[in-house]
C-alpha cells in the first residue's frame, strides 16, 4: 500500500462516526409516560393547624371487584422521600406472592419528627437539644380524627388497621399501643427509640399495660437492631412487661435482629412482621 493510500485510510477511519453494537440495537422510543403507583392527598389538619400530605397506595386489583374491602397499613414517616415506596412495594409483593393479603397503604408524612413522634419531658438537656419535642398527642389526634376517617370515607377499608414504623416512629407506635390501644388492631414497632427520656415509657410499661381496660384483639410485633445501651435495654424492658402482663387478647412477639444495624433493619423486619401478622389466617 502506498504512503498516500495509507494516509487517506487513516484519516477516513478517524473521522468516520463510530457505530457501536448498542447504537445499532437500540430501538426508537415511541412513547413515554410517568409511572403512577399512588395518590397524594393534602388535608387541612385542625389538630396540627397546618396542611399535611397523606400518600395512598391501592392494590393492583382494587378496581376489579367493588365488593372487596381491604386492610389498611398506616406507615409513619410515610412521605415520598421517606418510607412510603419500599413499604408499598412490600404490600405489592404480598399481593403477587400470596404471602399475605392485598392491602391499602397509607403513608403519613412527618415534618418535624422530634416534635411529632415524642412524648413530653421536663429534662433540661432534652429541651435544649430538642426544643420542639413532645407533640405526639397532637400528631396522634390528627391520625385518629382526620386521617383514618378520610381514608375510610374515600376507600373500601376493612376493620383491620395496621400501624408500622421504625426508630422514633416505632417509639410513637409503642406509645400509641400503651396509651390508646384501640386506635389500631395491629402494631409493628421496628427498633423503637425506647431510650427516649431515660426509658420512661419502658419503665412504666408494666404499670400502664396492667391498667389497660380494653379487651380488643390486637397484635404487637417488636424487634430491635444490634444496638446496645439504653436503646436495647428499653426494648428488653418493654418485652418483659408485655410477657408479664400476658394479656390473652394480645398476640405478641419479640424478635431481636442481632445481624442488622439501625440503618439496615427496616425492610427485612417489615416483611417478617407482615408475614407473622397474617400467618394465623392460613
Amino acid at each position: 500500500m502506498s504512503a498516500a493510500k495509507l494516509i487517506f485510510l487513516t484519516i477516513f477511519l478517524i473521522s468516520a462516526p463510530a457505530v457501536t453494537q448498542a447504537n445499532a440495537l437500540t430501538p426508537d422510543v415511541s412513547h413515554e409516560e410517568p409511572i403512577k403507583i399512588g395518590t397524594s392527598l393534602r388535608i387541612k389538619s385542625a389538630a396540627l393547624q397546618q396542611e399535611r400530605t397523606i400518600n395512598v397506595y391501592l392494590p393492583a386489583n382494587y378496581a376489579t371487584d367493588s365488593t372487596v374491602r381491604y386492610p389498611v397499613l398506616y406507615v409513619i414517616d410515610g412521605g415520598l422521600k421517606q418510607d412510603f415506596h419500599h413499604i408499598s412495594g412490600l404490600a405489592n409483593l404480598g399481593g403477587l406472592s400470596g404471602m399475605y393479603p392485598d392491602m391499602i397503604v397509607v403513608g403519613i408524612e412527618t415534618l418535624d419528627r422530634k416534635h411529632e413522634l415524642t412524648t413530653p419531658t421536663e429534662r433540661k438537656d432534652y429541651l435544649r437539644d430538642f426544643p420542639t419535642l413532645g407533640g405526639a398527642k397532637k400528631f396522634r389526634a390528627m391520625i385518629a380524627e382526620e386521617v383514618i376517617p378520610t381514608i375510610n370515607s374515600r376507600y373500601r377499608t376493612s376493620a383491620q388497621r395496621i400501624i408500622l414504623g421504625e426508630s422514633l416512629a416505632a417509639f410513637f407506635i409503642t406509645d400509641t399501643f400503651i396509651t390508646e390501644p384501640d386506635l389500631f388492631t395491629d402494631y409493628i414497632a421496628i427498633t423503637p427509640s425506647m431510650w427516649w427520656d431515660e426509658m420512661t415509657l419502658a419503665k412504666s410499661a408494666l404499670t400502664l399495660l396492667s391498667a389497660q381496660q380494653t379487651s380488643t384483639q390486637r397484635s404487637f410485633y417488636l424487634t430491635v437492631a444490634d444496638e446496645g445501651g439504653a436503646h436495647r435495654k428499653g426494648n428488653d424492658l418493654l418485652a418483659q412487661a408485655m410477657k408479664k402482663v400476658g394479656a390473652k387478647h394480645v398476640r405478641f412477639v419479640y424478635r431481636p435482629r442481632v445481624n442488622e444495624g439501625h440503618a439496615t433493619i427496616y425492610h427485612g423486619a417489615a416483611l417478617d412482621a407482615l408475614r407473622w401478622l397474617f400467618e394465623r389466617a392460613k
